[in-house]
């Protein structure tokens, strides 16, 4: 297995990267896709990017280049990236003051607390970040701040199984710990019991509901059987078309009416759950 220079990953990657994937199928599996989805209407939502450009005018953040602009510093032999070099050049009450309006985001679409990063460097940088925000490995610790994160964004099975594991380390609980761990571990446990699950399950065809966002869009394409040489063409984007352009494998050949069935199913759904989860009563498509 080679990495995109050509070269054989380190041992130590490898390693990483198998416990990431063994913690992700564990505890944010579920999270993941979760986030996903947010995330995707995240990246629609015209207010969210107004008030990224505000922010931006507010502060008056320059056009940065991030790799010119995130600093590091020596840790022995290697450099471990720090922050970025704009932000830490600024005041105290300024970084303050950009933190405040971070959290402000956060608590408004109602995120959880990894999004934070994601907004900073879409704030600092003018453009939406390479990475997506999946992995809550603080999520203990906001809890143990605030127990009212318990109440805003609900918990996931796995997500509750990974906080108790994380207290049990943390606590040093094995097999006859002292009372006193006992007793602050069955208090978190109660907590958790009393904490609202999560109901929202992944939404499996979000991919293709996506794509129904087009619908009504013009498209330009070629008709080979009009004129001497050919024309372009405009088409306006329907259920049926996209269905076409949708199923590039031929699966359903003789059945495109019944994926544009099930298209015109995906897209009322994808309005009913983007409309709940960014809490909006109304919505333009």
């Amino acid at each position: 297995m080679k990495n995109k220079n050509g070269k054989k990953p380190s041992l130590k990657r490898l390693i990483q990267e198998l416990l990431r994937a063994v913690v992700e199928k564990k505890y944010f599996g579920t999270r993941k896709k979760l986030n996903e989805e947010l995330l995707k209407y995240v990246e629609l939502d015209k207010d969210f990017s107004q008030k990224i450009k505000k922010l931006r005018k507010k502060y008056n953040i320059p056009e940065l280049n991030q790799q010119e602009d995130i600093i590091s510093f020596p840790v022995g032999d290697k450099h471990i990236e720090a922050e970025s070099g704009w932000l830490s050049s600024q005041d105290k009450k300024t970084k303050k003051a950009i933190e405040s309006d971070i959290h402000s985001i956060v608590k408004e679409y109602n995120l959880s607390e990894n999004f934070f990063d994601w907004i900073e460097f879409y704030i600092l940088y003018n453009k939406q970040p390479p990475w997506s925000p999946f992995y809550n490995w603080e999520l203990p610790l906001q809890i143990g701040k605030d127990f009212n994160e318990l109440e805003r964004i609900p918990l996931t099975t796995q997500e509750k199984r990974y906080i108790k594991s994380f207290f049990r380390r943390i606590l040093g609980i094995k097999r006859r710990p002292p009372k006193e761990k006992i007793k602050a571990y069955r208090k978190i446990c109660q907590v958790l019991e009393k904490a609202p699950k999560n109901k929202r399950r992944p939404f499996r065809t979000l991919e293709t509901a996506l794509k129904t966002l087009g619908r009504g869009k013009l498209t330009e394409y070629y008709e080979p059987s009009e004129g001497i040489r050919g024309e372009d063409k405009l088409l306006k984007k329907t259920y049926d078309t996209l269905a076409i352009e949708i199923d590039e494998e031929g699966k359903y050949f003789g059945k495109e009416k019944q994926l544009s069935q099930r298209l015109r199913k995906q897209h009322q759904r994808l309005k009913e759950r983007r409309a709940k989860i960014m809490d909006k009563k109304k919505l333009k498509k």
